[in-house]
């Protein structure tokens, strides 16, 4: 019989060897994402690429309150194991991912997450 524990185990730990194939956020990276989101959403830990977000689900209260994120739509996120992973099909999302990799034109409009 296979245990649950074991089960998101497995699943974290497949997770962990996906996100080294990912860009850890550094301290230059939270001071982007401070430019286009309130700086207290800013999770202490995140992973991301240009077509994704990955955030511990330790600091998604945070994310979803502070950040607007409880606006990205469920098609957009999935919860995997201890990780929420986001797509960039939306513009919350899209916006932070490109301050992260530095483009100049990222900016949140402040408006609910609807294209």
């Amino acid at each position: 019989m296979i245990h649950m524990e074991r089960i998101l185990d497995e699943v974290n730990a497949t997770i962990g060897d996906m996100l080294q194939d990912m860009t850890e956020g550094t301290e230059e990276h939270r001071t982007a994402w401070g430019k286009v989101l309130d700086p207290r959403a800013i999770p202490y830990r995140f992973w991301f690429n240009r077509e994704t977000l990955v955030v511990p689900n330790q600091y998604m209260r945070t994310l979803d309150y502070y950040g607007g994120f409880e606006y990205v739509k469920d098609e957009c996120r999935a919860v995997v194991g201890d990780y929420t992973v986001f797509s960039d099909d939306t513009w919350r999302v899209r916006t932070v991912i490109g301050a992260l990799c530095g483009d100049e034109e990222a900016e949140v409009r402040g408006e609910d997450d609807e294209e």
